[in-house]
């Protein structure tokens, strides 16, 4: 069973990506497709009206791709969250089991060992905590 690294729900990461230019600083120093940077040429001439479109539309680009960018790092978030929440569920439900199992266990239809009741429950629920995203959380945003 794996653990996620859920931390505080990804919010650091959540937080970066509100930045509209974050992770974007090589794409704003240069050029994109080796024509232009601020209406100049390469060689540092005042472009003309014709470079000025190609700097237009370079631009339209570099806007296209910073969508497509935060769109996948969208994505990525969404599916985190929603392992998060699958892992917080599971180990919720491991608990609830153990729980029960340990109810039906005083009832005269079961005959289980006390000793072995109890060193499967506390394996179960160890499971359950490791798996548990809320647990793992360090209160600095670490891990365990």
């Amino acid at each position: 069973m794996a653990v996620h690294d859920c931390s505080l729900v990804g919010i650091e990461a959540w937080s970066k990506l509100d930045d509209p230019e974050q992770g974007d600083e090589e794409m704003a120093a240069g050029s994109i497709g080796g024509t232009q940077i601020n209406g100049r040429d390469q060689a540092g001439r005042v472009a003309g009206p014709a470079a000025n479109q190609r700097l237009k539309l370079t631009e339209a680009e570099r806007e296209r791709w910073k969508q497509e960018e935060r769109r996948k790092a969208e994505e990525k978030r969404m599916q985190e969250l929603l392992q998060c929440v699958s892992a917080w569920r599971q180990a919720a439900e491991i608990r609830a089991y153990v729980q029960a199992v340990r109810t039906a266990a005083g009832t005269a239809r079961h005959d289980i060992d006390e000793a072995q009741l109890k060193g499967w429950a506390s394996w179960a629920l160890t499971q359950a905590d490791r798996m548990d995203p809320l647990l793992a959380i360090d209160p600095l945003g670490e891990s365990q």
